[in-house]
């Protein structure tokens, strides 16, 4: 008999997954012709265009690591941590966005991604201890947000004047 589960947490998957994408584009869009374009980038920053289309990439393979590690967190506690993991990690990531481009804090952004990649490091840790075939799909994953951390670290470095933390 075929069970409904595994066709469960595979639209749940990637709908919880699509959904933190799209709350990053929420997110990110409104603040591009205001705050985001005035500020000093690195050369190799993304365009608009990149960011939304990456953003959509990660969701979709994040999806899908997600629905691996779901599948096997039942039966196997690495699984189950990496999938914790994996769900906080996402939290980071619209919260990165949040305070990056709604509060425009620089500074508590780069603190906050700092630990998404301490978390995204355990997220692959943990699926190569449960769910090789899920690393295929978090590597790439992976490299965005040390990108991105890099990129808001300079960011940071090349706009010295904006407050740490800017009070309406």
């Amino acid at each position: 008999m075929v069970t409904r589960r595994p066709l469960f947490r595979f639209i749940a998957s990637f709908a919880v997954c699509l959904a933190a994408g799209y709350a990053d584009l929420t997110l990110f869009l409104p603040s591009l012709p205001r705050w985001f374009a005035g500020l000093h980038k690195p050369s190799f920053t993304p365009s608009a265009v990149q960011i939304y289309f990456g953003i959509i990439l990660v969701s979709v393979l994040l999806g899908a690591a997600m629905y691996l590690l779901w599948n096997l967190a039942g039966t196997n506690k690495d699984a189950k941590l990496g999938l914790t993991l994996l769900l906080f990690g996402l939290v980071l990531n619209v919260l990165w966005f949040y305070v990056f481009f709604q509060i425009q804090s620089i500074f508590i952004a780069l603190i906050v991604i700092g630990i998404l990649v301490a978390v995204s490091a355990a997220v692959l840790f943990e699926a190569l201890r449960s769910a090789v075939l899920a690393v295929l799909f978090l590597l790439p994953c992976f490299a965005v947000v040390v990108a991105a951390t890099c990129i808001t670290f300079l960011i940071f470095l090349m706009n010295s004047g904006v407050p740490i933390l800017k009070i309406p």
